[in-house]
């Protein structure tokens, strides 16, 4: 049996398109979402970092750290 987690990419604050200082990409949803925390920015940046390190997105990164976890 497989797992499907719920909102893999944390509402799309993992997908690469929210940085610190910059204005939600998406306004419609960050409405309903909220625009991510101080803390939640730290993950965003360190997912961001090790994109940039391997030269991938930072959605693909927090989702192959998905796939390692026990599910």
């Amino acid at each position: 049996m497989g797992v499907l987690p719920w909102s893999p990419l944390r509402n799309g604050f993992l997908s690469g398109a929210y940085r610190r200082g910059d204005a939600p990409v998406d306004t419609a949803r960050s409405a309903v979402v909220g625009t991510p925390s101080e803390e939640e920015f730290v993950v965003i940046e360190a997912v961001a970092a090790v994109a940039d390190e391997i030269g991938t997105s930072s959605a693909a990164v927090a989702l192959a750290w998905l796939r390692t976890r026990p599910g």
